[in-house]
């Protein structure tokens, strides 16, 4: 009995020292070193770690600081690779560590007899390429799908111009296109112009003068209704002033204001009276956006783990300020690794939209943007009110691989290849409501569902390919192909 009790105290006090050490112990971030931006200032990269130089932190916060440093420098879309690394600091000047030392011994959260243990943050990053010549097309229509079945060449603009990232190494983006074609005009814009180094405070600027002679007149058998004409249909000039507060790394505050000179050809009216909100051909716009974004995703291109919470909204007057319109839109998005290699997401949009006259340019609901059901590509439905409901599982086929072209060994920012491929199977669901109804568009006011698998490849510039065969809920099915890229 006495030998159980004496090992019974030796067990307790060995415990008590183990936590004890564990807590005399603190980790100090003495440094942060920077690798790799020739182009890029120290200060675009600094302002994505979430920890700073003279901190002192446990080694468990330390290793998620470091894991959220390398997926806040990924989604800047600056780099093609992003390497964070801590190790014991072995390389500062004795007097700077002994500053250190100091100012966390006099600080009120100093215990005494605690050790103090320096580490240094290490980024190592590889540039992009920045400088990007616009020659190229975009098909004028809700997705790819759509126009290889229906093969319309007249609806296509191609760009000629230059857009260049990281201007300066600031993060900037500057883009002066010319268009040709579906849509015609240019368009010149200086964008994420920071005010301070931590990019709190920052501004973007755009001009456009854009004009077409084939627009989307109406809505007929859930399809949209294209018009066309030799001389122009729908003209307008104007432009775009942006204001971002970006408080924390992963918040923004973004308050935009836009005027729009807006010109139709008489012929429009006449097809469509309700197409524009006055029946004049002619109307400035007065338009007050705010955005909120909260965004804790790993990736944003491509996100597996984390969750996003939106919330838009938009005022637009017009008609000598008698016409006026409201939207807003609520976007939750969540991802979760649900073990090796199986991925789940969910996300759900709520919209409601309001407006004192009909004006079937602001009635575009599922089927437009970013807002879409499994099984509805070919398909719109219009409508002042919407909600979807968008599931996804994924299973991790190809983990990223990275194929390296010899013969491009001269162009760093290109001859390295990542690839990653994941299989989905996606259920979505959605509700479109319109008071004004079309006996012919039998999908809005109408419960949506719909499913599709597929596969989706990740490649390098933030590009993502995907071909899937999506069935819907009136026996409709078909191959879907898709390609979404942020460079063009």
């Amino acid at each position: 009995m006495k030998n159980f009790a004496v090992k019974t105290l030796v067990i307790i006090v060995a415990t008590l020292l183990s936590f004890t050490g564990t807590a005399m112990a603190r980790i100090c971030i003495s440094d942060i070193c920077i690798k790799g931006n020739k182009t890029t200032k120290p200060s675009i990269i600094l302002r994505e770690i979430p920890v700073k130089t003279g901190v002192f932190l446990s080694m468990e916060s330390l290793q998620g600081k470091v894991e959220k440093t390398r997926e806040n420098l990924r989604n800047t879309s600056l780099f093609n690779e992003v390497s964070v690394t801590y190790e014991p600091d072995t390389t500062s000047a004795d007097s700077h560590l002994c500053t250190l030392e100091e100012k966390i011994k006099n600080s009120s959260t100093y215990k005494y007899g605690e050790e103090i243990l320096f580490y240094r943050i290490v980024v190592d990053v590889k540039e992009r390429w920045y400088c990007w010549p616009v020659v190229g097309l975009k098909l004028e229509e809700r997705n790819m799908s759509t126009w290889l079945k229906n093969m319309d060449f007249n609806k296509i603009t191609f760009d000629a111009g230059v857009k260049i990232y990281n201007v300066w190494g600031l993060k900037h983006k500057l883009t002066l296109s010319g268009k040709f074609g579906f849509e015609r005009g240019a368009k010149l814009s200086y964008e994420d112009i920071a005010f301070d180094p931590k990019g709190v405070h920052s501004m973007s600027a755009s001009a456009y003068y854009l004009y077409k002679k084939t627009i989307n007149l109406n809505c007929e058998d859930n399809k949209p209704v294209y018009i066309k004409n030799e001389r122009f249909l729908d003209k307008n000039v104007g432009g775009t002033v942006s204001y971002m507060y970006r408080p924390e790394i992963r918040i923004r505050h973004r308050v935009s204001f836009e005027y729009n000179y807006k010109k139709l050809n008489d012929s429009v009216l006449l097809w469509n009276p309700d197409y524009y909100y006055t029946n004049r051909t002619s109307s400035y716009e007065f338009s007050l956006r705010y955005r909120y974004a909260y965004d804790q995703r790993d990736y944003v291109v491509y996100p597996t783990k984390g969750y996003y919470i939106g919330v838009h909204g938009n005022a637009t007057t017009a008609d000598n300020f008698s016409f006026w319109y409201g939207n807003a839109l609520v976007d939750a998005q969540y991802y979760l690794p649900l073990g090796k290699r199986w991925y789940a997401s969910t996300a759900l949009k709520l919209s409601a939209s309001f407006k004192n006259r009909r004006a079937y340019i602001f009635d575009k609901a599922i089927g437009y943007d970013n807002v879409n059901i499994c099984g509805y590509e070919y398909y719109v439905i219009d409508g002042q009110h919407y909600a979807t409901w968008n599931n996804s599982l994924k299973f991790l086929l190809l983990p990223e691989k990275t194929v390296t072209l010899n013969f491009l060994k001269g162009l760093s920012k290109f001859n390295k290849i990542p690839f990653t491929i994941y299989t989905t199977l996606s259920v979505d669901m959605g509700y479109a409501y319109n008071k004004y109804k079309n006996p012919t568009n039998t999908l809005q006011n109408n419960f949506l569902m719909g499913a599709a698998l597929g596969i989706d490849i990740l490649t390098y510039y933030d590009i993502v390919f995907n071909v899937s065969y999506a069935y819907n809920i009136f026996n409709k099915g078909g191959f879907i192909f898709g390609v979404k890229t942020s460079i063009f």
